[in-house]
């Protein structure tokens, strides 16, 4: 067993160091969503570990630093288990602070049909994220009670969207109106 360097085991490790890093910082979400092994074979010490990670705060000083921490802990890893360990970033993407007006008026649309404002700092690439440097932006999401996200059993109640929509048709009365913007 002494003389294997299964990149399995090793990328298994790495996981649950990210994992572990994530549950200790506040507001860090790490996501390796991607693990693909070569050869993938039940019996064959896998070769090869493809994995992605999605790492998202709302400091982009902190979402960088822990991303070149959770990277030197691989390579440590991979040079422990003799293995080889390259990394190809497919895009990053600062964090996006919504328009505080904006912002305003959905709490206000909120507070008007009775839902207590809640604040969710995202980090996910919305249309609202890739707006935000054109448009004033803002976003509001609705809840999904097990917590699913992106993912085909996401689903929404009719309760909620029917809330939804009152609040957003509130926040446009009060855009519209320059209640909110004045």
């Amino acid at each position: 067993m002494e003389l294997r360097h299964d990149a399995l085991v090793t990328a298994a490790r790495w996981i649950d160091q990210v994992d572990q890093i994530a549950k200790q910082t506040d507001g860090l979400r790490m996501t390796v969503g991607q693990c693909s092994v070569t050869p993938c074979v039940r019996n064959v010490i896998a070769e090869r570990c493809d994995l992605s990670l999605d790492v998202r705060h709302a400091d982009d000083e902190v979402r960088e630093r822990v991303v070149e921490e959770v990277l030197a802990i691989g390579r440590d890893l991979a040079h422990a288990a003799d293995l080889n360990m390259e990394v190809t970033e497919s895009e990053s993407q600062p964090a996006v602070q919504m328009d505080g007006q904006l912002m305003d008026a959905l709490n206000a649309g909120m507070a008007e049909v009775g839902v207590q404002p809640l604040s969710l700092p995202s980090g996910a690439g919305h249309d609202a994220a890739m707006m935000s440097s054109t448009f004033p932006s803002a976003m509001l999401f609705v809840r999904q009670p097990k917590g699913i996200s992106h993912h085909p059993k996401e689903d929404v109640g009719i309760d909620d969207v029917a809330v939804a929509i009152r609040v957003m048709a509130s926040t446009i009365h009060r855009v519209a109106s320059n209640e909110a913007l004045s």
